[in-house]
C-alpha cells in the first residue's frame, strides 16, 4: 500500500535493486541475443496461446510443457516430468533399476511447486512438479517456465551456480513473464504459495520493473499484453515506464 505514495516518476524498486535488474538484462541480452529478445512473441494466458482444456491433470502438464519448451527454444522430448506431493522425499522415475529419485530441497526452501533435477541417466532433463500445486493453469505455466529457465541457465551451462532471481528474470526475455508476475502478485499475500514466490525471489515490484524494462528494450512502452497483468503488477509496470522515460540516462548502462 505504501507504493501509493511514490512520486509518479520514481522507480517502484530501490535503486540498488533496480541497477541489479538492469545488469541482469545486459547479461541476458549478451547470452540470448538482443534482436531475438526484441522480436520474440509474448505468450499470454489466453486460448490463442494455450489451446487446451485445462483439467489440472498430468496430461495438461505435458501439454503445457510442449508449449513452454517450444517458446524457450527447448526440445520437449528431451524433458521429463515427475509428479510429487509436498513433503514427499522420493519419487518414481520409471527408469528401470534406477527408478527412484530422492528429493533434497535447497537449504532455503521448505516446499515447492516445482524443482529442477538436472539430467537423468538417459540424458534427459528432469523436472518435478508438485501435484498439489497444479490446480491453476497460469501458476502451472509459471512453474514450468521457471524450471525450464533452469535448463537454459544451468543445463546449458551459462551459469555454474544456481541463481533463482536470475532464473525468474530469464522467463521474461523468453516471453513468459506475465505468468510469473501474476503468480507472485497472487500468492505473496495469500496463505499458500509456491517456492520462488514464497521465498521472495522476485517481488511484485521487481516483476513490474523487469517487465517494463523488457518492453523498453523492445521499444514498446504500451504493449498489447499489458492488459493481462494483474492490477498491482500493471501499476508497477506503468510506474517503471514513467521512470525509464524520465531517466533514460540511468537505464541499462552498458560497458563502453
Amino acid at each position: 500500500m505504501f507504493g501509493l505514495f511514490r512520486k509518479s516518476e520514481e522507480s517502484p524498486v530501490e535503486e540498488t535493486r533496480r541497477q541489479w535488474i538492469d545488469e541482469c538484462f545486459v547479461w541476458m541480452i549478451h547470452e540470448f541475443g538482443e534482436e531475438t529478445i526484441k522480436s520474440r512473441r509474448v505468450l499470454t494466458p489466453s486460448a490463442d496461446d494455450f489451446p487446451i482444456e485445462f483439467l489440472a491433470s498430468e496430461k495438461n502438464a505435458f501439454e503445457l510443457l510442449d508449449i513452454v519448451a517450444e517458446q524457450m527454444e527447448l526440445d520437449p522430448e528431451s524433458i521429463d516430468i515427475d509428479f510429487y506431493q509436498e513433503g514427499q522425499s522420493e519419487l518414481a522415475t520409471g527408469a528401470g533399476a534406477y527408478s527412484r529419485v530422492f528429493l533434497k530441497p535447497a537449504d532455503h526452501e521448505k516446499t515447492s511447486a516445482g524443482c529442477y533435477r538436472g539430467k537423468d541417466e538417459d540424458g534427459d532433463y528432469l523436472i518435478g512438479l508438485n501435484s498439489r500445486s497444479m490446480q491453476d493453469a497460469e501458476s502451472l505455466v509459471a512453474t514450468i517456465a521457471h524450471e525450464l529457465a533452469h535448463i537454459k541457465l544451468l543445463g546449458e551451462e551459462r551459469i555454474s551456480k544456481n541463481n533463482e532471481h536470475l532464473t525468474d528474470l530469464t522467463t521474461i526475455v523468453f516471453g513468459l513473464g506475465i505468468f510469473g508476475a501474476n503468480s507472485a502478485a497472487t500468492f505473496q499475500t495469500g496463505a499458500y504459495s509456491w517456492s520462488h514466490g514464497r521465498q521472495g525471489y522476485l517481488s511484485q515490484m521487481d516483476w513490474g520493473y523487469a517487465l517494463a524494462l523488457f518492453s523498453h528494450i523492445r521499444g514498446d512502452e504500451k504493449p498489447t499484453w499489458l492488459k493481462f497483468l494483474t492490477l498491482n503488477v500493471r501499476e508497477d509496470f506503468k510506474q517503471s515506464t514513467r521512470f525509464m522515460l524520465k531517466n533514460s540516462d540511468k537505464v541499462m548502462k552498458r560497458p563502453d
